[in-house]
């Protein structure tokens, strides 16, 4: 049952940001996000690492999202930050997300090549989604931005679920040199 609310809850969260910010309302997302993770945070065994992580995801978010509207992939509805930079809604998904690494998307977990298969094909799908919605818009031919949509997503979600599992594990951040802090 644990999963069933936590991906309810991601889908929640999702169309949150989404309609939010194609509606005008691109705080929409983040607050309600806020209210997906405290009731996400207030239903694991390892609140703290789960909260670093939702950290870890907002700062991948701000990477590989500023990173894909610098080269042009796509364009948000702007909200706070000047271009090129994400928005804060953007990022909201990416905390968004994280909530589900450990829960009702656990059983990817030590398995980096399904892990990558979802995000090639999981990110390009909802980035056209959210195209389609009217929260972004995809400025390249279409093929092109989804293509780096899809390559950044093959390379960040191995990523987080390998950081999701270490950070829930040992409540802390691995060390750059492979040693714990």
């Amino acid at each position: 049952m644990g999963s069933l609310i936590n991906f309810a809850a991601f889908q929640v969260g999702w169309f949150a940001c989404i309609l939010g910010a194609a509606r005008g309302q691109p705080l929409w997302g983040p607050a309600v996000v806020a209210l997906v993770l405290v009731l996400h945070l207030s239903r694991t065994r390892r609140p703290g690492g789960e909260a670093l992580l939702a950290l870890v995801a907002a700062g991948a978010g701000l990477l590989v999202d500023t990173t894909l509207i610098a080269l042009g992939a796509y364009v948000p509805v702007r909200w706070l930050l000047p271009p090129p930079w994400t928005t804060l809604w953007l990022m909201a998904l990416w905390v968004n997300f994280s909530t589900t690494l450990n829960v009702s998307l656990a059983w990817l977990q030590g398995k980096p090549l399904l892990a990558a298969l979802l995000g090639a094909v999981g990110g390009p799908l909802a980035y056209w989604a959210g195209d389609q919605l009217g929260a972004i818009t995809m400025d390249q031919p279409l093929p092109v931005s989804l293509l780096a949509v899809g390559l950044a997503w093959c390379i960040v979600t191995p990523a987080l679920f390998r950081m999701g599992r270490w950070i829930t594990r040992s409540g802390r951040l691995p060390d750059v040199r492979g040693q714990h802090q």
